[in-house]
């Protein structure tokens, strides 16, 4: 019998610690039955470690801390200006970025590994991550990070209900070269609109480079389904939602 799947996300949690014991348990017997399983925890914990410890959640938290005590609100208002979450959404980039002399060589990806999204609510001590499908508010701030992408182009797009579509990635200015990392934060957070339903985004890879109108143009089309009606030849295609609450 062939062992089950065994996707990034319960690698990536399992690695973060963030698993009960016997499910971490139950995970480790499978994985030891899995070698490809087995080679992309091992991956992923050596993209985490070196984060960990350049950017420990403590440390992340003390720091957005620290640089907010420099421009403190008066007692009678304790709100937090916008460019605070801005910063703080800075800081959780830099913490999903390997720190330089962790990447692969170009075009090298762990096997296995398949292109998707992970999203992050940036918090005032950190991020949250979010699952495929979670609740979130208008006003919440997004990190996202593109995963088992390195060595690809991508092109990162948003549409709401009423059908409104955003490019995330690239955008002017972004340079536009494959990935580097196996988990690569986008260069930039973004606060959620007033959106009634629900935001869903699409990540859009390939070994070539991608013209990104076609990709925003295949979005706006897809009416906000979870499958775009078209793509260009030899890319594939991820979907992340988040679920407007009030």
């Amino acid at each position: 019998m062939s062992p089950p799947n065994i996707s990034d996300l319960r690698l990536e949690r399992l690695a973060l610690g963030e698993l009960a014991p016997p499910e971490a348990r139950r995970l480790r017997a499978l994985i030891a039955q899995d070698p490809d399983a087995a080679a992309r925890l091992e991956a992923i914990e050596r993209s985490d470690g070196p984060l960990l410890r350049m950017y420990p959640p403590d440390a992340v938290h003390a720091e957005i801390m620290r640089r907010l005590g420099a421009h403190e609100d008066p007692p009678a208002s304790r709100a937090r200006p916008a460019w605070a979450m801005a910063f703080a959404g800075a800081l959780v980039a830099a913490f999903l970025l390997a720190p330089p002399g962790t990447e692969a060589p170009s075009g090298q990806r762990t096997k296995g590994a398949m292109p998707g999204l992970q999203a992050y609510r940036v918090q005032m001590d950190g991020a949250q991550r979010l699952d495929s499908g979670a609740p979130a508010r208008a006003g919440d701030r997004i990190q996202l990070a593109v995963v088992g992408a390195q060595g690809l182009y991508a092109v990162v797009v948003s549409i709401d209900d009423p059908g409104a579509v955003t490019l995330h990635y690239p955008r002017q200015g972004d340079v536009v070269a494959p990935l580097t990392q196996p988990r690569q934060a986008l260069p930039r957070s973004f606060e959620l609109d007033d959106a009634r339903e629900f935001e869903r985004f699409h990540v859009v890879t390939s070994a070539a480079p991608l013209d990104i109108d076609t990709v925003v143009d295949s979005v706006r089309s897809s009416g906000g389904q979870a499958r775009l009606p078209a793509l260009p030849d030899g890319a594939r295609q991820a979907t992340f939602l988040l679920r407007k609450t009030p």
